[in-house]
C-alpha cells in the first residue's frame, strides 16, 4: 500500500488503483514539474510506490505502464501492470 507523500496533496489530476496480481494499492498524480517532463515525455504521471519513492508512469483505465529502470543506453525499462479499482480524484 503506497500513498503519496503529504507534500503532493492535493493530487493534481491524480487518483488511485490496485495492481491486479498482488492487490497492492497505489496513488498517482500528474507530473507537474516543468523540468521532469522532458525525461520521459510519454510517462506524464508519477506512481508512488513506497515512502518517498515515485516512478514515471502512464496510467490508463485498466493498465499502467511504469518505468522501473533505465537500460545501458538510458532508455526506459517499462512494466505493464493490469489494474483494478481505478478511481480518479475530483480535485
Amino acid at each position: 500500500m503506497s500513498h503519496a507523500p503529504s507534500e503532493f496533496y492535493p493530487l493534481e489530476n491524480g487518483g488511485c488503483f490496485r495492481e491486479s496480481k498482488t492487490g497492492n494499492f497505489f496513488e498517482y498524480c500528474q507530473n507537474s514539474c516543468n523540468l521532469d517532463h522532458t525525461v520521459y515525455p510519454d510517462f506524464y504521471q508519477y506512481v508512488f510506490v513506497g515512502p518517498e519513492i515515485m516512478r514515471y508512469a502512464k496510467v490508463c483505465k485498466k493498465v499502467v505502464y511504469i518505468v522501473i529502470d533505465e537500460d545501458e543506453r538510458g532508455q526506459p525499462v517499462i512494466e505493464k501492470w493490469n489494474i483494478t479499482d481505478h478511481h480518479k480524484y475530483n480535485i
